[in-house]
């Protein structure tokens, strides 16, 4: 079956065979939340063959379209390393990205408040207040 997986791989790298086309494919068929590449000459760093065919054959961590939720305003502010660090300790499969080549802050916190909204570093200073001292009795 692993062959069988690869072969279909090949089989479609030979239809997709730039970068660009298998990322387009795979945001625009396969409806898979991808970090933005807006200008096909100008690829991203996170943007690699490598990267795009472990999402094809389902090795790395995948989310759909349908399932991103945008994160409101406030919460921490936190380095792409950390980022990358929770949303890594979250899923159940490899982010696939190579050191140095991380996708944008704003995707990443994208993608970890839509796995888990309730993450530490969505909470508000309200939220966190509100935690921390109790209500007022009735």
């Amino acid at each position: 079956m692993i062959d069988e997986e690869r072969l279909s791989i090949q089989m479609l790298r030979q239809r997709l065979p730039t970068t660009w086309s298998l990322y387009s494919f795979l945001v625009e068929n396969q409806k898979i939340f991808l970090p933005p590449w807006k200008n096909r000459r100008k690829r991203p760093k996170w943007a690699t063959a490598k990267y795009l065919e472990g999402i094809l054959a389902d090795k790395f961590f995948l989310i759909k379209r349908d399932q991103v939720r945008k994160p409101g305003k406030g919460g921490e502010s936190v380095s792409k390393g950390e980022l990358v660090d929770f949303l890594g300790a979250l899923v159940d499969k490899e982010l696939g990205f190579e050191k140095e080549r991380e996708p944008s802050v704003k995707w990443l916190r994208k993608v970890l408040y839509s796995i888990n909204p309730q993450h530490k570093i969505f909470q508000t200073a309200t939220m966190k207040m509100e935690r921390t001292i109790p209500k007022a009795f009735d």
